[in-house]
């Protein structure tokens, strides 16, 4: 059986692996279907695939055609390498997202717009802590009814129709209508509280 590391990227260094991905998956298929009476020859005698695949790795000196009896060992080492790839990228992305922590990071996000009002037609913003559980829920549970929501807050109707106004305007809730039910959402402005340095670009646009 071939070894799972004819498939390590050419470049380890690189996370992002679809190129390499996509090349390894065309090989893998057409040496599984191509017939062998159909196979021509490099040289005279070394069997090889057609294709810019070919053409791009013989220019490269990384040509190399597996003997068909080599393609079921093949298939299995690429299957374990892509999924074992994609197992880590979940990890990565499970660690980076860390929702295990959103709760207290969307305090903070709170805590920094409360502190932090804007115009919003002729009052100014109204953001309390009393929004975080209601928030918190809309973010791991989905959409919920605009009177629920601020049923969930404890706050007085009037004030509780000004956070949800507030929080609607500033872009952390979004709602396809002016009486439909609302969902959680994660401007870019908010990013660096609720997913600090994963989006690079959301520290630059703070600083």
């Amino acid at each position: 059986m071939a070894d799972s590391g004819d498939f390590q990227p050419l470049f380890p260094e690189e996370r992002v692996r679809g190129p390499l991905l996509e090349q390894a998956a065309e090989l893998v298929v057409q040496c599984h279907r191509l017939p062998a009476a159909e196979r021509v020859t490099d040289e005279g005698d070394e069997p090889f695939l057609p294709g810019a695949w070919r053409s791009r790795q013989v220019a490269a000196g990384r040509h190399v055609a597996p003997k068909p009896e080599e393609v079921e060992g093949l298939l299995v080492a690429f299957a374990a390498f892509f999924l074992e790839t994609c197992l880590d990228q979940a990890r990565f992305m499970s660690g980076k997202l860390d929702l295990a922590g959103l709760r207290d990071r969307l305090a903070d996000l709170l805590t920094w717009l409360a502190a932090h009002p804007w115009q919003l037609g002729s009052e100014k913003s109204v953001i309390k802590p009393d929004a975080l559980e209601a928030l918190h829920y809309v973010a791991m549970a989905g959409p919920v009814e605009r009177a629920r929501f601020m049923a969930m807050t404890g706050l007085p109707e009037r004030t509780a129709r000004r956070l949800l106004a507030s929080l609607l305007d500033w872009g952390l809730l979004t709602s396809p209508s002016t009486r439909a039910p609302v969902n959680f959402a994660a401007p870019l402005a908010s990013l660096r509280f609720l997913f600090p340095r994963l989006w690079p670009e959301a520290e630059v646009d703070a600083e």
